[in-house]
């Protein structure tokens, strides 16, 4: 059951992509795949992804990631970190922020471009976050927060970056009703500040 449902998670967070070798392995807490962007079909990624209940145990996936060698016809890779924790979402990103900095150097090798984190809060509130690899240094894309692959691919977010300079507006949650910290943000806001010339 386990595995079936770690599969279908990262069905259901890709699924603007063309899937294909979904494996799941280690008794459904890590899992593989590739896929294929639809914007930008003619590259295959591959993707892997652990659940673990801390940060802490992410040194030797990492290792591993930088270790194994990418499937065949791949031009980068991307990796997924599922939390099951009660970790406040903020301090967990800054962690993960940490942990990707320490290993910079073996996940570049391997090719890695991206590194997500997912969280599901007490309240049934999912978190994503995305850190992405610009030249020599890993830091969020911040307009994804929040939204999972899917949701980026369907509002086509790659192409308004490319047209527009946006701006993620910080968003409170008055009402509690996603469970959040007090003063913690949530989800991708988004103004168009002005057109890129």
């Amino acid at each position: 059951v386990r595995a079936k449902a770690l599969e279908l998670y990262i069905v259901n967070m890709y699924s603007t992509n063309t899937l294909s070798n979904v494996e799941v392995t280690d008794e459904g807490s890590r899992v593989t795949w590739c896929f294929q962007h639809p914007s930008n079909g003619s590259k295959s990624f591959s993707g892997r992804s652990v659940v673990v209940s801390s940060l802490s145990q992410l040194g030797s996936f990492f290792k591993g990631a930088a270790a194994a060698p990418r499937p065949a016809g791949t031009h980068a890779a991307v990796a997924h970190v599922i939390l099951k924790s009660e970790t406040r979402f903020d301090l967990a990103l800054k962690e993960l922020q940490g942990t990707v900095s320490a290993n910079a150097t073996g996940l570049r090798a391997a090719g890695l471009v991206e590194v997500s984190l997912s969280m599901l809060q007490s309240s049934g509130f999912l978190r994503f976050a995305c850190l992405t690899a610009q030249g020599g240094s890993w830091s969020e894309d911040i307009l994804r927060r929040d939204m999972c692959p899917a949701s980026g691919s369907l509002v086509e977010l790659a192409g308004l970056q490319s047209f527009w300079d946006l701006e993620r507006l910080p968003a409170a949650d008055p009402t509690g009703t996603r469970g959040l910290p007090e003063g913690e943000e949530f989800a991708a806001h988004m103004e168009i500040k002005a057109a890129k010339e």
